[in-house]
């Protein structure tokens, strides 16, 4: 379920790519997610953040899989973005794991609770439980 209300001129799609990629020590795991015309505001001393009235994000992560819908905005027409991994290769802490801004990306870092690599997993692609997700 959408956490917003679609617009009747409102338009659905999928980041228009997703990279996953783990650190080294095997902490992390971060997934890179093209948005295209998503706009972030920062400051000097502090983190960007989507950009009022033109671009909006909305992360949930569980212990086992992670959700993101995000909009931009661009004159009268919006765009929404709906992203879902209803089964990762591992386990992470929602409390601890993060999201970052950038011009035209959200970046989610995930903690793992498990130090064991997901790189054979990942093969298959971050999801490792697509036929659960509901049609478009």
């Amino acid at each position: 379920m959408l956490p917003f209300k679609m617009a009747e001129d409102a338009e659905m799609k999928t980041p228009s790519s997703v990279n996953t990629e783990e650190a080294d020590d095997l902490t992390t795991a971060t997934v890179k997610m093209e948005i295209p015309g998503f706009q972030v505001q920062s400051g000097i001393f502090a983190k960007p953040k989507p950009k009022a009235g033109k671009s909006n994000a909305d992360v949930k992560y569980e212990s086992m899989s992670l959700e993101l819908s995000a909009d931009v905005t661009a004159g009268s027409k919006t765009t929404k973005y709906f992203y879902k991994v209803n089964k990762l290769p591992g386990e992470i802490d929602p409390d601890k794991s993060t999201v970052e801004y950038k011009k035209g990306m959200i970046i989610l870092k995930m903690v793992k609770r498990d130090l064991t690599s997901w790189a054979v997993m990942l093969r298959n692609g971050l999801d490792q439980a697509p036929d659960d997700s509901p049609e478009n």
